[in-house]
């Protein structure tokens, strides 16, 4: 009988390179110096790919143990995911985040950033606490699950959002608030956050508010002390914010303090000049308010030629906007009223006015019965009615400021011609007539346009005599 010899012992076998046992050719696991791999079967790169993807969720998606309740709901909640039950996807997700708040924020972030352009999964997982997970995120500094929540900040309080703030005001500052400036469908929230709605004693308040709020200003307020810098040049790109910012810092390098007449002429200059806002006079409302005050990311509703692109509206709002320019300055205790002309507003030549929001430049949309423009405009207001209310301005403790012609104090009356009443209605057929009471008619004219301009005057009007020809 034969013994084996051990297997440390033995013979190796002796193959050739890339012979296989058996005598199968076998693809080399390297291939020599110099050349390169063939071509792997299409099989096996997916195999390949599949250990990749695996190895990289394995590496994000929170881990749970097995035969836990962890993992029970966490399994349930994503069979609801896959077949679309959000009301069963919301009971799991529920359960999980009272189970293990933290475990539930990592594995809805992983879930919402793998699912990113499945919108049914994403509003499955999303069926959840999405809200309060939204605050835990904005707390515990979770930059990539706030950027998944963001657009629900509109469901979270004021309050808890400053609270938060006060908490973490570099992270609010980078994660919340830059991400609210740089969304366009989240303007009205951004402001809501930044700017206190203005009380009006005079009209009914919504909610039932009974004085000014302060909170934003406290915000603000907050902000800076804590930021410093950073909070100046952030609040510098913002429009509605910029020209009180310019000056505070233009006044802290004063020896005298400021009186309120000085504040407000600053941050009015700042204003009619585009000095950090972006804003002009349109005749009809073209852009929205709140992405006129806040910055409007992504262009304007109108092309109109300029470059750059200008946002633009009308007079009461840019009469608002002014307003809330001035409120942002800190700590001024300011009283605002509304100046208005009645009747349709004739101004005097604009090349004799200092120029705001329309420029002095512009030959205006009236000319004399020779045909030449007067550099005036011809404001009408609401044709065909008793009371046309054509031009508004703001009055800032009692003295006014028209950021549309640039004028401010008397400059603001002695910048009317004067007042005129219509006479006459007009449409296509024939012109509308208005007199002044002192000799003076203007007609609107059909077929006749104002000379071009990106204001929106397109009526031109003739002005001469009562009855002359």
């Amino acid at each position: 009988m034969s013994i084996r010899a051990p297997r440390s012992s033995r013979r190796p076998v002796q193959r050739k390179p890339g012979q296989a046992q058996g005598g199968v050719t076998a693809r080399p696991a390297h291939p020599p110096p110099g050349r390169q791999p063939a071509s792997l079967p299409l099989l096996h790169s997916q195999a390949i790919l599949g250990n990749r993807l695996t190895a990289q969720r394995l590496a994000t998606k929170p881990k749970s143990k097995a035969f836990s309740r962890k993992r029970s709901l966490t399994k349930s909640l994503e069979k609801a995911a896959r077949e679309g039950d959000n009301t069963a996807a919301g009971t799991h997700a529920n359960a999980l985040h009272a189970e293990d708040a933290a475990y539930y924020r990592q594995l809805l972030s992983y879930k919402l950033n793998k699912h990113k352009g499945n919108a049914s999964k994403r509003q499955a997982y999303l069926a959840g606490p999405s809200i309060t997970v939204l605050k835990e995120a904005m707390t515990a500094k979770d930059s990539e699950l706030v950027g998944h929540l963001i657009s629900l900040i509109g469901f979270i309080p004021k309050d808890e959002l400053i609270a938060i703030a006060t908490q973490e005001p570099d992270f609010f500052l980078d994660d919340v608030l830059k991400r609210l400036q740089k969304d366009v469908t989240l303007t009205d929230k951004f402001r809501e956050l930044l700017m206190d709605n203005y009380f009006d004693a005079s009209q009914t308040q919504l909610g039932g508010a009974t004085g000014q709020d302060t909170r934003s200003e406290g915000l603000r307020g907050m902000l800076r002390a804590r930021l410093g810098a950073k909070w100046v040049d952030f609040a510098k790109s913002i429009p509605v914010l910029a020209p009180s910012e310019e000056a505070s810092e233009h006044f802290a390098a004063q020896e005298e303090e400021p009186d309120e007449k000085d504040i407000v002429d600053r941050i009015f200059e700042s204003f009619v000049k585009n000095q950090g806002i972006n804003i002009g006079y349109y005749a009809v409302a073209k852009d929205r308010t709140e992405q006129i005050m806040m910055g409007k990311p992504g262009g304007i509703n109108a092309n109109l030629g300029e470059l750059p692109e200008v946002l633009r509206t009308h007079c009461d709002d840019i009469m608002k906007i002014l307003r809330e320019a001035v409120r942002a300055y800190p700590g001024l205790d300011i009283n605002f009223t509304i100046g208005m002309e009645k009747q349709a507003l004739l101004t005097k030549p604009l090349d004799g006015l200092p120029g705001g929001l329309i420029p002095n430049s512009f030959q205006g949309n009236v000319r004399n019965r020779a045909g030449e423009w007067t550099k005036q405009i011809f404001f009408t207001g609401v044709q065909d009615t008793a009371e046309p209310n054509s031009h508004t301005w703001l009055l800032i403790n009692g003295r006014p400021y028209d950021a549309v012609l640039g004028t401010r104090g008397p400059d603001v009356a002695a910048s009317k011609a004067a007042a005129f009443r219509q006479v006459k209605t007009g449409d296509d057929t024939y012109d509308a007539v208005w007199r002044d009471g002192a000799g003076n008619e203007l007609r609107k004219l059909v077929g006749v346009t104002a000379p071009a301009n990106p204001m929106g005057f397109g009526t031109a009007y003739e002005i001469g005599p009562v009855g002359g020809g």
